[in-house]
C-alpha cells in the first residue's frame, strides 16, 4: 500500500515539474509576444500621434499584464520621481529581465530615446523584430522541449520508484 501512495507521489512530483517547465516557456513566449506588440504601440504613437514617452508608457503599463506591464509600470515611476528616461528605462530592465541578451537588447534601446523620432522608430521595428524572433523559436522548440523534458521527468521518477522499492 505505501509503495503504490509513493509511487502515486513521485508520479504527480514528477507531473508537476513538468508542468511547471510548460508554464514558464508560455509566460516566456507571452511577454516576448508582448514586448514585441508594445514595441509597434509605441512606434505607432510616436509617428502618428506625437504622443510623450511618460505617456505611451503609463497606457501600456495598464494596458499590458504581468511583466510587460510591470516593466512600463517601472519605467513611468521612474519618470514620476524625477529620474531620468534612461536610468527608468535602466532600472526596469534590471528588475524585469534576467536573460543576459534580451536585458542587453533592451538596455540599448533604452539609450536611443533620447534621439530624433525617425531613428527611435527605427530601433523600436528592430527590437520588435528581435522578439518576434525570440518567440518564433521558442515555438518552433517547445513540442520538443515538452516530450524531452516531461520524458526526463518521468523517467527520473520512475528511477527513483525503482531505487525505492
Amino acid at each position: 500500500m505505501s509503495s503504490i501512495l509513493g509511487g502515486l507521489l513521485i508520479g504527480l512530483g514528477c507531473g508537476g515539474v513538468w508542468w511547471i517547465e510548460i508554464k514558464s516557456q508560455r509566460n516566456k513566449m507571452d511577454t516576448m509576444g508582448n514586448m514585441a506588440s508594445a514595441m509597434l504601440e509605441i512606434r505607432s504613437e510616436i509617428q502618428t500621434n506625437q504622443t510623450p514617452l511618460p505617456r505611451i508608457f503609463l497606457r501600456l503599463s495598464q494596458t499590458y499584464t504581468g511583466v510587460t506591464g510591470v516593466f512600463f509600470s517601472q519605467v513611468y515611476q521612474g519618470i514620476q520621481a524625477e529620474k531620468t528616461l534612461t536610468e527608468s528605462w535602466e532600472q526596469a530592465v534590471n528588475v524585469c529581465f534576467l536573460e543576459g541578451e534580451i536585458q542587453d537588447v533592451l538596455h540599448q534601446l533604452g539609450y536611443t530615446f533620447s534621439g530624433d523620432s525617425e531613428k527611435i522608430c527605427k530601433v523600436l521595428l528592430l527590437v520588435n523584430d528581435y522578439f518576434k524572433g525570440i518567440l518564433t523559436d521558442i515555438r518552433s522548440k517547445m513540442p520538443e522541449k515538452r516530450r524531452s523534458f516531461g520524458a526526463m521527468c518521468f523517467s527520473g521518477g520512475a528511477l527513483l520508484l525503482i531505487l525505492l522499492v
